[in-house]
């Protein structure tokens, strides 16, 4: 009896956001387009290694929420690694080694790579500043439902230039729109376009900090007039129905935005963007309406956190999917509903928190997981939909 009821009012929080417990087959009204979001998806060792293996693959991880993802138009997420087919941590090209976790000693107690020990040869392998994905993963990500992918964050670099040409390639060969990160010869715009229902929306993705001490004129930085240029841009394109920015931003583990992520979102909104979906935090952040200069409100969703990682923690282990509603009145995009799906990691899966919570697999748990989400979303009241065109 506690179980359900606690179930019940973690799933009713506010009036605000819809927690839905399960996907319906199609979401969106005429006329509106659905958007689905999460946050990081990181892939650590603890959960790459056993999917690798596994005959469904990568998507064995997110398998039960698939159907969520395929329910909205247009699925996003932060792909927070490289893909970059055959190139080792020390930047050399080899032959492509196939679905492979090949982690040796990859990094010495600096966290730099550790060349003497195996050579600097491990190339599908995610440790600290070293993450690289087998392009697979993007494939996985695309036949679950995803449209768009950000590339750019904090390990956009984890291979050098090269890696980040190698990510852009990979996203190319899986016909993965993707956003945030340029070719240094393709010289591909940092945006992408993507299309459903008669809509074009643009995303643009960028990185507050990147772990790379060079140059890194392939990676788009968000306190930068590049950034705010093209926000502008793409939000007075007529063709183009709304603008969606996706930045990497914040301080780890910081359960409330910074004085300039605030300030930043301003910035975005200000620009033109529709709606600012950011992660880095890896715990979830609050939602909140931001009042654009020209009187927009623009919904700012500051982290997600962790869709999947191999962190510990209720904390670090729960996030959000959200969704968005978009509508046209006037020629003008708005927001017209937000809901949002609690998820969590419960061992090598990512489920439902009202399954987890069903099955016991947070036991203990239940109450802080109630809590976060309260705590968070006590500052989302604002994002009440907008009920402007009916």
């Amino acid at each position: 009896m506690f179980r359900r009821h606690l179930l019940k009012s973690v799933l009713t929080l506010t009036a605000s956001v819809t927690m839905i417990p399960k996907a319906q087959a199609s979401c969106s009204a005429n006329g509106e387009v659905k958007i689905a979001a999460v946050g990081d998806i990181l892939v650590h060792g603890a959960l790459y290694a056993p999917a690798n293996q596994s005959r469904q693959g990568f998507s064995s991880i997110w398998s039960s929420l698939t159907p969520l993802f395929k329910s909205a138009d247009i699925t996003y997420g932060n792909f927070e690694a490289t893909a970059a087919r055959g190139l080792s941590q020390s930047g050399r090209q080899l032959a492509d080694p196939g679905r492979v976790y090949d982690c040796r000693h990859p990094v010495d107690k600096d966290g730099r790579p550790n060349t003497k020990r195996n050579g600097g040869d491990a190339v599908y392998c995610v440790t600290n500043f070293l993450f690289n994905y087998h392009p697979d993963m993007i494939g996985a990500l695309k036949q679950s439902g995803f449209s768009v992918l950000s590339t750019a964050n904090n390990h956009s670099m984890d291979r050098g230039r090269l890696g980040v040409d190698k990510t852009v390639e990979s996203m190319q060969e899986y016909g993965m729109p993707f956003t945030g990160t340029r070719h240094s010869k393709q010289n591909n715009a940092f945006h992408a376009i993507t299309n459903a229902k008669g809509w074009k929306v643009a995303w643009l993705g960028c990185a507050d900090a990147v772990n790379w001490s060079g140059a890194q004129p392939q990676v788009l930085r968000c306190n930068s007039e590049a950034t705010m240029s093209l926000i502008r841009q793409l939000s007075k394109d007529r063709s183009i129905d709304a603008v969606i920015v996706t930045p990497h931003w914040g301080g780890e583990y910081q359960t409330t935005p910074s004085s300039s992520q605030t300030r930043l979102a301003k910035r975005f909104a200000d620009a033109g963007a529709t709606a600012v979906i950011g992660n880095h935090a890896h715990v979830i952040q609050p939602l909140r309406i931001v009042k654009s200069s020209d009187q927009r409100d623009v919904p700012v969703a500051y982290s997600l956190g962790n869709f999947v990682a191999g962190q510990k923690g209720i904390e670090r282990q729960m996030s959000i999917v959200l969704f968005l509603d978009l509508s046209r009145s006037g020629g003008v995009t708005k927001v017209r509903g937000i809901s949002a799906v609690p998820v969590v990691r419960v061992g090598l899966k990512i489920v439902s928190l009202d399954s987890a919570i069903a099955n016991g697999g947070i036991a203990g748990q239940e109450r802080e997981a109630a809590q976060i989400l309260r705590s968070r979303m006590s500052e989302a009241r604002i994002l009440r939909p907008s009920q402007v065109c009916q």
